[in-house]
């Protein structure tokens, strides 16, 4: 089965009434380098959205991401995505892991935000 897939910024999301909740909008993060130190810094004055937790594959940068933030890190991508509280997750890995870390968020029915459009066409995202 194929899908057309419409990505949004979790802000546009949130404003747009696709998500309703009088409580911040939990969503996690995956990649913790430059960009995502740029959003999560941005994040923190959101009255919105918060990002509660973070993965990246390396140890000291999950680490360093904690210290910098406050906010807590996971070992595992499958840890971040079974969390019930995390309502989406936003992409800051390079472009070329986009397609395979946002087919493993839809599949935990997550919703997906990245920066970058994936620039396939006819991709199987979901059986």
């Amino acid at each position: 089965m194929y899908y057309n897939i419409t990505i949004l910024t979790l802000e546009n999301h949130v404003n747009k009434g696709v998500i309703v909740s009088s409580e911040k909008i939990k969503v996690g993060i995956v990649g913790l380098g430059r960009w995502a130190k740029v959003l999560t810094a941005a994040a923190l004055k959101s009255e919105k959205f918060e990002i509660s937790k973070g993965f990246t594959r390396s140890e000291e940068k999950r680490q360093a991401y904690t210290v910098e933030f406050g906010i807590p890190t996971v070992a595992t991508l499958d840890e971040l995505l079974s969390d019930p509280e995390i309502k989406g997750v936003i992409l800051t890995v390079p472009n070329e892991q986009h397609l395979p870390v946002a087919e493993a968020v839809a599949k935990a029915g997550k919703h997906v935000y990245t920066k970058t459009y994936c620039k396939y066409t006819g991709v199987r995202l979901i059986n």
